[in-house]
């Protein structure tokens, strides 16, 4: 079997964990020839090694063991490995306890003992498409998350050069308007200047025109 072809066949890690020797092997002869990747853990505190040493994808734990139940320890995997599928083995099932697991996230499926083979086997099916469902949601959800930051990053980009041109804009029209501004009052002065001129012209040949005398009329003669 090429590398890529094994890879593929162990893509997942399964880690059943239970106190008794005879489950673990149980468990190891029946998915020999599934596309898992088994490890085992004969205590709650082999399995916490296990999670944090290499990556898993479902934990599996019977329910009453030594120093830690089965969902003590998928709470303390949860806390620190929250994207972990998790099923508990029990050989009884208080439902209050189950369906509050259940509500709660803690417990993906409880599944009795002794178990049919088949019922375990999609059960271990069901709960690593239930993984890889949440996962990719977990990428869509960091895609639109990098996206919408793009978004963001873009329009104050956008924002900040419609701004620096409304700047621009704004001092090359009042760059104009003054202009016009220094237009109208050379304009203005120009008028002034034309009309004084004007009236000294007006005054200079009225200083130099020369007056009429006065006509006086005599006595009518008879």
């Amino acid at each position: 079997m090429s590398e890529a072809a094994e890879s593929e066949r162990t893509r997942y890690t399964v880690l059943v964990v239970d106190d008794e020797e005879n489950v673990l092997r149980s468990v190891e002869r029946l998915f020999r020839r599934e596309p898992y990747r088994l490890l085992t853990a004969a205590s709650a505190e082999e399995a916490l090694a296990a999670v944090e040493r290499e990556p898993v994808h479902l934990v599996m734990a019977d329910q009453r063991m030594p120093g830690m139940t089965g969902i003590q320890l998928i709470q303390r995997i949860r806390e620190q490995h929250p994207e972990v599928m998790r099923v508990v083995f029990t050989g009884y099932i208080d439902m209050n306890t189950a369906i509050d697991a259940i509500n709660k996230g803690q417990v993906f499926r409880f599944v009795t003992k002794p178990w049919r083979d088949d019922d375990l086997k999609n059960v271990v099916r069901q709960a690593l498409i239930q993984y890889e469902l949440v996962a990719e949601n977990h990428k869509l959800m960091d895609l639109i998350e990098r996206q919408n930051l793009r978004l963001r990053q873009l329009n104050q980009q956008l924002e900040k050069q419609v701004a620096q041109r409304t700047e621009v804009i704004r001092d090359f029209l009042r760059a104009k308007d003054k202009e016009l501004s220094d237009a109208l009052d050379a304009i203005r002065a120009a008028q002034a200047k034309l009309l004084h001129s004007e009236r000294t012209v007006v005054d200079f040949l009225q200083a130099f025109t020369p007056q009429e005398p006065p006509q006086t009329s005599g006595p009518a003669e008879s």
